[in-house]
């Protein structure tokens, strides 16, 4: 004859209560009910006039804890995101997808291209061709939340956290610094120059 007890975020269900004879066997069925993301583990306490004893037991509640980088700039060379958590999983439809949103409104999206355990996301910088959904708009300058999601069947997705990015725009001014050498002797002129500067560009039509 004894009792179960556990400790939050973990619950018992049924079972927590029980007389038995010898050779018996009776289920403990245990909630777990977290208030944040993260990995938590406890002991099931069994306290009984046959002796006592503990059982460990694990929970994962998935989450999203951070965005690298958490800012960027649309006029600079864009690299991919890692975002970490917990509980990233590829239930055999493919790696988590990141929503790009500002409130309502969907901007861009992209699906991770690895994932390192179940904590840590490698996510490419989102363009059209990064989308599942078609038409987005992309990025553009303010406020974002990236929304992590998971695949759990071909159609449907869960989210199961977001983290803030900041979107600016600074452009480029186009200008030159320097050009070296900046002194040349006719005599021995040199094979070619270096110019250096901000903004330069090929339209189209061939280098300036």
């Amino acid at each position: 004859t004894g009792s179960v007890s556990a400790a939050p975020p973990f619950s018992i269900i049924s079972g927590g209560s029980f007389t038995l004879t010898l050779g018996a066997t009776q289920s403990v069925v245990v909630r777990f009910s977290p208030t944040a993301s993260g990995v938590f583990a406890a002991n099931l306490s069994f306290t009984s006039n046959g002796g006592d004893g503990l059982v460990a037991v694990t929970g994962t509640a998935p989450g999203v804890s951070a965005i690298t980088p958490n800012s960027v700039d649309l006029a600079a060379p864009q690299a991919p995101f890692t975002i970490t958590g917990t509980g990233f999983a590829n239930n055999g439809f493919g790696l988590p997808v990141v929503n790009f949103m500002r409130g309502t409104t969907f901007l861009a999206q992209a699906r991770a291209t690895a994932m390192t355990g179940s904590t840590s996301l490698t996510v490419p910088f989102p363009t059209a061709a990064t989308a599942i959904a078609p038409n987005l708009p992309g990025l553009s300058v303010g406020a974002v939340q990236a929304q992590v999601y998971l695949q759990t069947s071909p159609t449907v997705y869960a989210l199961i956290g977001s983290v803030p990015l900041t979107v600016t725009n600074t452009p480029v001014v186009p200008g030159v610094s320097t050009i070296a050498p900046n002194t040349i002797d006719l005599r021995t002129p040199p094979a070619s120059f270096t110019i250096t500067g901000a903004g330069f560009v090929n339209n189209g039509f061939g280098l300036p």
